[in-house]
């Protein structure tokens, strides 16, 4: 059986074999056929969002036995009883009132729903006031500005590509276990930060699952390029995505609504030359199964080849220069002296 090419391509075209997906395919079927059961995933249209099909994740949630459709909010009735999950992916226009009430209806009747922001200018201008009340119903808000590290072991290349902390509460360590078991690095580029309102309901928990450094701060004048914090700049850590659960007296009988909230959907798709990164997807897919409430679902990832490149902190930087800069050579010199010096008195 012939390996499935996944992941970037080389520069000439030519498809570049980074994992295989036999053992992933395989304990899918034998899901499916176990259970019975295909969950409903409905992608919100008509905002300019992403689709799972542009970001490369069409296969990826097939492979787990998800059946995808469309979601019209203007045209449809209601969200479809059948919906297992609702995924609304870098809107870039607002919703209106009715919009907002057949999601509320839908999430507050235990539904399940996942929203990722990008960096828009109606997003920063203040434009998404339904959206923004529509969150504010969970706890949850979107400041307006893009998160930058400065912490050097948490990010990749620019300040604004943030190698997350991973969240540690029960919630936060079940999402992340297929990254943390398999020792998997998230890149997040250009994220807004997801903040915690000060008035929210009680029955409402929110669990951090990506936070940024504690030497972060969010930048909220865009015209100023600056790699350091300025004045105006919020202190972190800042939330990157957050997890949102109700909790209800008798789960059994009402387990409550889950919501995923990230400010950041890029990492969906290819980041630069990259590619899609194989603990970006993880993480989405990890987060679908919470929100779905799929703990239990065989989810064997794809082998991978892919090795993605070294980061090292300013310490272990310091640490190397040390022993090869002033450590060997002085060794190397040590040495060459006792040599000399036995020699000269032979």
């Amino acid at each position: 059986i012939e390996p499935e090419p996944e992941g970037p391509r080389r520069a000439q075209g030519q498809p570049q074999v980074l994992g295989f997906t036999m053992e992933q395919k395989v304990t899918s079927a034998i899901s499916y056929v176990t259970s019975g059961y295909t969950p409903e995933v409905y992608e919100i249209t008509g905002h300019g969002e992403d689709t799972l099909s542009s970001l490369g994740l069409t296969s990826v949630l097939q492979k787990n036995n998800y059946k995808i459709n469309k979601l019209d909010l203007l045209k449809d009735p209601s969200v479809p009883k059948n919906a297992s999950v609702v995924i609304d992916i870098s809107p870039k226009y607002d919703l209106n009132k009715s919009e907002e009430t057949k999601l509320i209806n839908y999430i507050n009747g235990g539904g399940r729903a996942m929203f990722f922001f990008d960096l828009t200018s109606t997003m920063m201008n203040n434009q998404m006031p339904v959206y923004e009340d529509l969150l504010s119903n969970y706890g949850v808000g979107i400041e307006k500005g893009i998160i930058l590290e400065g912490s050097k072991s948490h990010y990749a290349n620019s300040p604004n590509i943030l190698l997350p902390v991973y969240g540690s509460d029960k919630v936060a360590a079940s999402i992340l276990k297929p990254l943390t078991s398999n020792n998997l690095q998230m890149f997040v580029p250009n994220s807004l930060a997801i903040k915690e309102l000060i008035v929210k309901q009680r029955n409402i928990k929110i669990s951090p699952i990506l936070t940024s450094s504690p030497n972060s701060w969010i930048r909220t004048d865009l015209t100023n390029n600056s790699a350091n914090k300025i004045a105006s700049d919020i202190p972190g850590p800042a939330n990157i995505a957050v997890a949102i659960e109700q909790q209800t007296n008798n789960p059994t009988k009402n387990p409550g609504y889950r919501m995923i909230v990230g400010g950041d959907a890029q990492f969906l798709g290819q980041i630069s030359v990259l590619g899609q990164i194989k603990g970006n997807v993880e993480f989405f897919t990890s987060a679908l199964s919470w929100a779905t409430n799929r703990p239990n679902s065989v989810n064997i990832s794809s082998k991978s080849l892919f090795k993605l490149p070294l980061q090292m902190s300013n310490v272990l930087v310091y640490l190397y220069m040390a022993i090869v800069v002033i450590f060997i050579p002085a060794l190397i010199l040590g040495i060459g002296i006792t040599m000399w010096l036995r020699r000269r008195h032979l």
